[in-house]
């Protein structure tokens, strides 16, 4: 690299500094890597263009299949084929046009769907929501275990870690005699 300010030359890109003048040579080898980038990517996109002309020169100008169109009879063949071709393009077209009109159902009805599971969705937090502030205390007697109030509200003795969660007890066996518990319906 060519230092741009004292004209020394012969510096390694990884250099940041001028040894002579002490220029800061950052920014130049940035410029000059960025140069060097664009040159390369120029060279390759004119190879690409060239090497995209050539075959279509080579597409242009090469036989069909190896066809010679000089007889009646091939041009004739060529034709038919070339309407099979066609059929079948139009066949595909079709599917895909149906392909598509499926498609744009199952969107509308998943659409619905959508509409419907979010209307659920409010639904339950409302129900939710409604069955929580309806709830019953109860104030714990002497001897009375979580087990036992839950067997006589819920109808099932399990339900004790419902109430001992509802009502944040960190020890569902530890319940004092004149406990309020709220046991929610």
């Amino acid at each position: 690299m060519k230092c741009p300010v004292c004209q020394t030359t012969g510096l390694a890109r990884e250099i940041n500094e001028c040894p002579n003048c002490h220029t800061d040579l950052q920014a130049y080898s940035l410029l000059w890597s960025l140069n060097k980038k664009r040159k390369y990517g120029l060279g390759l996109l004119i190879s690409f263009f060239v090497l995209a002309v050539l075959f279509c020169l080579a597409w242009l100008f090469a036989p069909i299949e190896g066809k010679d169109f000089k007889s009646e009879e091939n041009r004739e063949q060529f034709v038919q084929e070339i309407q099979v071709i066609t059929a079948e393009n139009d066949q595909l077209m079709k599917s895909l046009l149906d392909s598509e009109a499926i498609i744009k159902h199952q969107d509308s009805v998943i659409s619905h769907l959508e509409g419907e599971l979010a209307q659920m969705k409010k639904s339950v937090s409302a129900d939710v929501a409604s069955s929580k502030n309806h709830y019953q205390v109860h104030i714990v007697e002497k001897g009375e275990t979580l087990f036992e109030i839950a067997e006589a509200f819920y109808g099932d003795g399990f339900g004790y870690k419902r109430i001992a969660n509802d009502n944040s007890l960190s020890n569902p066996d530890i319940i004092l005699t004149g406990q309020r518990l709220k046991i929610y319906k």
